[in-house]
C-alpha cells in the first residue's frame, strides 16, 4: 500500500505478483516463471468502492496453435457495495492485450461477479461467477471460484 484514502483522497497500491513453474514440461499449455506488476487505484463513496488496476505480464513466448502467447498489458475495473455491515457484493471486468499487437487477436475481456461475507474484522468468505465476453488466450467460457481472505492487524 502506497497511499490510505484516509487522510489521502485514493487509496494506491503497488503489487507484484509471481507465479512459478509447476508440473511438468509435457504438461498441457504449463507456463513458466512469469513476474506480473502493476499499480491499483481505488476511492470509496460512502457504501460503494470503485478501484482500477493497470499492470504489465512478462513471460517466455509459447505457441500455441498458430498463436504465439507472450508479453501482455493488463486491465481491470471493478466496483462493490457495501450491502451490510458483514455483506459486499461486488462485479468487475477484467481486459488483457498482447504487448507487442495491442487490440489485436490475443485480446480477451472477462466479467466476474459475487459475494463476500465477513466473518470476523480479519477473515472473509468470497465467491465469485462469470464469462469470457470476448475470446482470447485465458478467455473462459465461464469460470467459477470461491476463497477465504485473513488480514492481520
Amino acid at each position: 500500500m502506497l497511499l490510505e484514502q484516509n487522510p489521502s483522497v485514493i487509496d494506491l497500491a503497488f503489487v507484484a505478483a509471481v507465479t512459478l513453474p509447476t508440473g511438468a514440461a509435457h504438461d498441457y499449455l504449463r507456463e513458466g516463471f512469469t513476474a506480473s506488476p502493476s499499480l491499483v487505484v481505488g476511492h470509496r463513496f460512502s457504501e460503494v468502492y470503485v478501484a482500477g488496476e493497470l499492470g504489465y505480464t512478462a513471460r517466455g513466448t509459447t505457441m500455441l496453435g498458430a498463436s504465439t502467447i507472450d508479453d501482455e498489458i493488463f486491465a481491470r475495473i471493478g466496483t462493490a457495495y457495501a450491502v451490510s455491515e458483514r455483506v459486499d457484493v461486488a462485479a468487475s471486468v477484467a481486459f488483457a492485450t498482447a504487448a507487442a499487437h495491442p487490440l489485436r487477436d490475443a485480446s480477451y475481456l472477462e466479467l466476474l461477479g459475487g459475494p463476500t461475507v465477513r466473518i470476523s474484522s480479519h477473515a472473509s468468505v468470497f465467491a465469485l461467477g462469470g464469462a469470457g465476453l470476448q475470446d482470447g488466450f485465458g478467455a473462459p467460457d465461464w469460470r467459477m471460484l470461491a476463497g477465504a481472505r485473513y488480514r492481520p492487524d
